[in-house]
């Protein structure tokens, strides 16, 4: 579900006003970290999210990206802040909730960081180079099963959304690949787009440019319909 940018800052401030130390929030300008590289979707409704709030709150909201570790570098160092509403960021639910689970962070997601509100919902799109012999995600399949282990598919990083996206397709159809991860959608983008790799599941964010170039092409979308 999605909410409005209004309440985004009105929930902000609130959470802010519930330290007695706070007067009159905010009087400094607010930093907000991005937990992947610059260019990506979430890097893109980051920047559009701090625009608004600006303009909402009367203060400059300074973008930072922080990427690595499937997001939790970036939501590591959110977590050191003094929780006075100066520093903030962004949150991807598997660096969230999924991999704490799964290795070592240094942060305890429900302890040391509150969300403040959940911002918009994407669908991931499974593509390829635009010279790539498959013509269709039927004809994808059936060649990564007559190939196994040859296929490689790129992630913005182990654990994340599209990692665990394609990784659950392949245990449903018994494809045997190989996962590759990257620190952001615009690096495993490039990497498809160099032959580095045969396949990536990205955010439509990421891979636009390319698409409407006619440099890459989607053999299957996660959602219900064509977009």
């Amino acid at each position: 579900m999605s909410i409005s940018l209004r309440t985004i800052a009105t929930a902000l401030l609130a959470l802010m006003l519930t330290s007695p130390a706070i007067a009159d929030y905010p009087e400094r300008q607010i930093r907000m970290i991005v937990n992947f590289s610059a260019g990506g979707t979430t890097d893109a409704i980051a920047r559009v999210l701090a625009s608004k709030v600006e303009t909402l709150l009367g203060t400059n909201i300074v973008v930072s990206n922080v990427a690595g570790a499937g997001g939790t570098l970036g939501i590591a160092q959110t977590a050191q802040g003094r929780g006075d509403g100066y520093l903030i960021g962004t949150a991807n639910m598997p660096a969230f909730a999924i991999i704490p689970h799964l290795r070592s962070v240094p942060y305890k997601p429900f302890e040391d960081l509150v969300q403040i509100a959940a911002v918009l919902p994407y669908e991931y799109a499974v593509l390829v180079r635009n010279d790539a012999p498959w013509q269709s995600w039927e004809e994808f399949v059936e060649y990564v099963r007559a190939n196994p282990g040859k296929v490689t598919y790129g992630s913005v990083g182990a654990g994340t959304t599209n990692h665990l996206v394609m990784a659950r397709i392949g245990m449903q159809l018994g494809l045997d690949w190989t996962h590759v991860p990257f620190q952001g959608g615009v690096k495993a983008s490039a990497a498809l787009l160099g032959g580095h790799i045969d396949v990536i599941n990205n955010t439509m964010a990421s891979v636009a440019s390319a698409l409407q170039a006619g440099e890459i092409r989607a053999l299957m979308v996660t959602s219900e319909k064509r977009f």
